[in-house]
């Protein structure tokens, strides 16, 4: 015979009693071995759970993710704008977390296309500082140019830069 622990009184009585003998608190589990309680609420809580993920998935489909946000250039902030060179420039370094921007300048080239033009000092591989180098960031194109003393490079810093 199996017994159990009454959580009122702490006496041991038989399982399949309904209520403990001693103080008359009902048994904690129910003839099917579940939890008083919880069967019932378990179909409220799925349902609870059902209704969420739905309104998640719809909330992301319709809207709730960010549609093209490049391209939507009304919205397009000036902070909105350097954090995203700074983050993109960083990442193109050998060692991002070294990065010191110096000022930088945002311009808007015939009306549709932002950039951010600027200086920034980073590590090299063998950890010592490489010196202020200027960099162009171009938002709708995603892309970022640094000086490498190239033509390229000159012809992208005088068409967004000056």
């Amino acid at each position: 015979m199996t017994t159990t622990k009454c959580r009122k009184c702490s006496a041991f009585y038989p399982e399949k009693d309904p209520v403990c003998p001693s103080c008359s608190s009902p048994n904690r589990k129910d003839a099917e071995g579940t939890f008083a309680g919880f069967k019932s609420a378990a179909p409220v809580i799925q349902l609870a759970l059902f209704f969420f993920v739905v309104a998640a998935i719809g909330f992301w489909f319709f809207g709730g993710h960010d549609k093209g946000s490049r391209s939507n250039n009304s919205e397009l902030t000036e902070a909105a704008l350097e954090s995203s060179a700074f983050n993109l420039v960083s990442e193109k370094l050998k060692d991002p977390d070294s990065a010191k921007f110096g000022p930088t300048v945002r311009h808007v080239v015939t009306g549709n296309e932002h950039a951010v033009c600027g200086t920034v000092n980073s590590k090299n591989g063998f950890g010592g500082y490489v010196g202020m180098k200027r960099f162009a960031y171009i938002h709708e194109r995603a892309t970022v140019f640094f000086d490498d003393g190239t033509d390229d490079f000159v012809r992208v810093w005088d068409s967004f830069c000056t």
